[in-house]
Formats: structure tokens, sequence, C-alpha cells
């Protein structure tokens, strides 16, 4: 009898067996069409949607930050904010006012966006493995990464900077551990630094890798017996990335950790004492790509059992690098459950819906290379996988992008009549200790200095620090 991954392919999963050829010329055309289309919305959200406006964070992580003098910055860059530490981002923002001299909102949006960009291209790699089908199963994973759907991240600059930053250097790390080049492995290494110090998640990064380098890809025939040996028995290679591996990831995670009890003493750690509720909060966080919490409770427990299911397999997939980073976003997840998990509507907000759209992606390919459906059922899954995404992506966008435009011009009139409505900002501003006193400086001003904005009793001294506010 002979095995789903041995039979014969088809017409659907690869066109070039297809006769008719004017079939596969559109084909190739909806392809290129699939995977350019997405990015000429994000150049249009971020050409037309975007304002050089700061908002909630931004005061603190940029603002606030870059009024300090070059020296005590570079002594705080990886200090803890909230419960991550934000080194990349505040690299970002150095290099950013370092080049041009302002603080420019839309900059770090734009950055924002080729992480976002980068990262779905990073996917290439494991899908391109199954073949033809496996494009067409990428693309509609593709609309959904490189969507406006995360204008909560994308329009926001200090979260478009970081947040769009960890898994992009998490799958770019577990990528580079295949083959035994040193200099991928130092790269890979590299990355998984990167992460760490991107967001608080970005610590589970480690596990994953150390699993990716012990673990060898199957042949799609393996048992569990091949997979141990395997891992028991590694060659000298792979003995010597997993012990360095080991080594950088203690460091990492010493200097990430270093002070973190006294500081998580300061903030709301729901989660260690409400555990039920907290488990509640994850499993309708996993299934949060459908935005509606009813919903999102049980798509989250039927994405958990096809995971299962999944590992149950995983001495036959091909390429278990996916499996290796969905474990990376669930632990992502789980961190904000710990952290966030007192408000329920953070779990199906759009502001964390990356992480479930990114497991989404992991457990499509995980369902092809595995082999965890019937093959009948793959191509009308596969269909209407693709259109749901394609209306999801764009009536989210036409219907959406009136209402956040509308967001802007309250957020834009609210900094310009600053000084007349010193109100308007208190919801913005009442969390940070420089909000008000910055706005006040660079509305009446244009530009504002270390001096204007210290604290009383402070002796701060640096350059000014410019910030262009967009006329309308």
């Amino acid at each position: 009898m002979i095995s789903m991954s041995e039979q014969q392919p088809t017409p659907f999963a690869d066109p070039s067996t297809a006769t008719d050829s004017g079939r596969s010329r559109l084909l190739a055309i909806y392809i290129r069409f699939g995977f350019i289309f997405p990015i000429l919305m994000l150049i249009g959200v971020l050409l037309f949607l975007t304002v050089n406006v700061p908002y909630w964070d931004d005061f603190d992580a940029i603002l606030a930050y870059l009024i300090r003098p070059f020296g005590e910055r570079m002594a705080h860059l990886a200090d803890f904010h909230n419960e991550h530490r934000i080194l990349t981002g505040r690299i970002v923002f150095e290099m950013i006012y370092a080049l041009t001299g302002k603080i420019n909102f839309r900059t770090c949006m734009v950055i924002g966006g080729f992480f976002l960009t980068g990262y779905a291209a990073l996917f290439a790699f494991p899908f391109r493995r199954l073949g033809h089908r496996g494009i067409l199963a990428l693309i509609p994973c593709f609309w959904l990464i490189v969507s406006f759907i995360h204008y909560e991240n994308l329009c926001w600059a200090m979260t478009a900077v970081t947040n769009l930053q960890a898994p992009f250097w998490a799958l770019l790390a577990l990528l580079l551990t295949e083959g035994k080049s040193p200099l991928r492995f130092l790269a890979a290494l590299a990355a998984a630094f990167l992460c760490t110090f991107s967001t608080g998640g970005g610590v589970s990064i480690w596990p994953c890798l150390w699993i990716a380098i012990l673990f060898r890809p199957g042949t799609g025939r393996g048992t569990w017996k091949d997979a141990i040996t395997a891992c028991t028995r590694p060659d000298r290679s792979q003995v010597f990335r997993f012990l360095g591996a080991l080594a950088a990831g203690v460091i990492a995670l010493t200097l990430f950790f270093r002070g973190f009890a006294h500081h998580a003493s300061e903030m709301h750690v729901h989660g260690v004492t409400r555990l039920f509720h907290t488990a509640l909060f994850f499993i309708s966080f996993v299934g949060s790509w459908v935005p509606h919490f009813v919903l999102s409770l049980p798509v989250g427990m039927v994405m958990l059992g096809l995971t299962v299911w999944a590992a149950f397999r995983f001495p036959r997939l091909k390429h278990p690098i996916p499996l290796f980073f969905l474990v990376f976003i669930f632990g992502n997840m789980a961190a904000a459950a710990l952290f966030r998990c007192d408000d329920f509507r953070q779990a199906i907000s759009f502001r964390y819906i990356l992480f479930p759209i990114s497991a989404l992606t992991c457990l499509v390919y995980l369902v092809l290379d595995g082999n965890l459906l019937p093959e009948r059922f793959i191509k009308p899954l596969l269909i209407l996988f693709t259109a749901g995404a394609f209306l999801y992506t764009t009536g989210f966008l036409i219907l959406g992008a009136p209402l956040f435009a509308h967001r802007n011009e309250i957020l834009r009139h609210n900094v310009l009549c600053w000084p007349d409505y010193p109100g308007a900002l208190r919801i913005q501003t009442v969390r940070y200790d420089y909000g008000d006193k910055l706005m006040r400086a660079a509305v009446e001003k244009g530009i504002y200095t270390p001096e204007s904005v210290k604290r009383p009793g402070e002796t701060v001294s640096g350059p000014p620090i410019k910030w262009l506010i967009e006329e309308k």
C-alpha cells in the first residue's frame, strides 16, 4: 500500500503536470500577484495612514529616553521597559537620531514594515520545500502577516520597532541552524541574542534553538526510535554547536534576568497566582486570529490539539523548523498571559494578533508536511483559506482605513492644540514622567532640550533634540 508521502502529486500540487499551458501561466501570474499585492497594500498604509505623532510608550521609550546625555543613555541601553528589555529598539532610535538629528515616528513605522515583510518572507524557505502546493499555501499566510490588521503595532513607533523585530530574529535564528557552516551557526546565535533583547517573550528562543541543533530532520518515514537515536548519538559538530549555543543562551538569559526579580515586584504579574485564569487567557490567545472571545477559545483548543498531533508525528517531518518556531510563539503567548491576563480584551486585540497568525502559519505548514489531513481535504480547505484571508485582509483595510485616519487626525489635533486644551493628551501621558513637558515644549517651540524637560533639581545637559510635527 502506498503511503500519502509516496503518492503521485496531483495537478493541484504541481502545476507543471497540467496539460493546459494557459492555466499554468495564470497560476504563475497568481503566485506573483499573491506576494506583490500585500506588499503594495503595506506601502500604501505606511504612506497614507501613518502620522508623525507619539503615542503611549513613545513618550517614555523614545522621547524621555533620548533627552538623557549620550553616556547615560548607553549605561541604560538594556534597561527594562515593563517586562521587556528593548535593547534592539533603543539602538534603532539612537541610529535614527544620529543620522537625522531628530526623531520622526513615521521612520520607526517604516522600519517596522521592513521587519514585518522580512519576517513573512522567511517562511518561504520551509514552505518552498513542499513544492508548488507549499507556495500556494504560503500566499494566504503571507497576506495575513503583511497586512493592515497589525495596525496597532505597525502604526505605533515603539512597537513597530520592537515587537516586529522579535519574531523576525527568532525565525532567522532557527533557519540558520540548518547546515554545518560555522558562520551560519554564529549568525544564529547573534540573531537569538537580538531576539532576546527585543521583547520579553524573546527569551523562549533559546530552548527552541537547543532542540533544533540536536534533532535532525526526518525522511518522511522516521519513527520516534530513529529521532531519539539521532538526538542521543549526535555527531561531533552537533555536540560542539549544542554546547556553544547552551553557553551563549545561559549568558544571554543571565543578562536578561539580572535584576528581574526586583523589577517584577513592581509590576502586576497576575498569572502566577491565577493559573486557571491565565490558562483560559492563553488558549483564547492562541485562537485569537478569530477576534471574538466566544470563537477564539474553541479555535485555540483546536490549534493546540493539532500542535500536539504534529509533535507526535515529529519524526516524519522533513523540515521541523516550523514546529520549533511554533514552540517559540507559544512561549511568547505564555509570557503575555502571565503579565496581561487581568484583561481578556488584550488576548483578542489586534495588538497581539501577529502571534496567533504566526501559529496558524506554522500549523498550515505542519499539516502539509506531516500529512495530518487526507489529501482529498487539502485542496478545498486551501481554497477556502485563501479566499477567507483575501477577504479578511482587504475588507479590514477598506473598512478600517477611514476610522484609523480619523483616529490619527484626533491624535495630531490633540498635539497641535496642546497649549489651549491641556487635557487632550491626559489619557496618553498619565503613566509617564515626561509626557506633559515634552508635548508642551514641542508644540510651543518646535524644539525641546534636556534643560526644558528636566525634573526639579536635576542637572541634565546634552544637545537639543528636534521633533518634526507634520502639518495637516
